[in-house]
């Protein structure tokens, strides 16, 4: 992106340079021999990638660090939705069946040294699930998706902080048809 936007900056400045004439076509030699004696773009995608580079790595190191597996519960509540005031909204219900979906359930989280994190959420109140996220060493963040989605269970996504061998966050859930809108708080400890 860099080299792209040196790359313009340099025929801009070449163009204007070129002629006094505003009609005049700039001499496409010029143009050229501008644009490469500005920066050189080797240089530009260089230090891009260079830079680039570095934070890779630092965030491969970090979800190393973070690497392997770790089992909990999660305790899952129900939870409230908003529904604005405006006439436009008057005739918008929302039922939240509360006797479903609540209590505990067991989770397994898998982190392996790239930082792709999956694991499954095995019954209770979620039901069973499959989990699919990301982990830059500090936060753990991802999606839950149904095992059987026929299953009329929850799903959603989940945000976590990783600290001291352990992962402690929330989730925001719901069934297929938002009939049920819950939030838990999980934590899992490093097996």
């Amino acid at each position: 992106m860099k080299r792209v936007l040196v790359t313009m900056f340099a025929v801009m400045i070449a163009a204007s340079a070129c002629s006094k004439d505003k009609d005049a076509a700039p001499d496409a030699a010029v143009l050229v021999a501008a644009s490469a004696s500005a920066v050189p773009a080797a240089s530009v995608a260089v230090e891009a990638g260079t830079a680039g580079g570095a934070t890779a790595a630092a965030g491969a190191s970090g979800a190393s660090s973070a690497a392997g597996t770790y089992a909990g519960k999660a305790t899952v509540k129900s939870a409230s939705m908003y529904i604005p005031a405006e006439k436009d909204w008057a005739n918008v219900k929302f039922k939240n069946d509360e006797s479903k979906h609540t209590g505990d359930s067991e989770l397994t989280l898998s982190i392996d040294a790239d930082g792709r994190v999956i694991g499954s959420a095995e019954g209770g109140a979620i039901g069973n699930g499959v989990i699919d996220g990301t982990s830059d060493g500090k936060e753990v963040r991802g999606t839950l998706r149904r095992k059987d989605p026929a299953d009329e269970g929850l799903m959603g996504t989940f945000l976590g902080t990783l600290a001291g061998g352990k992962i402690d966050g929330t989730m925001r859930l719901s069934d297929a048809n938002a009939a049920a809108v819950r939030e838990a708080t999980f934590s899992v400890a490093k097996k």
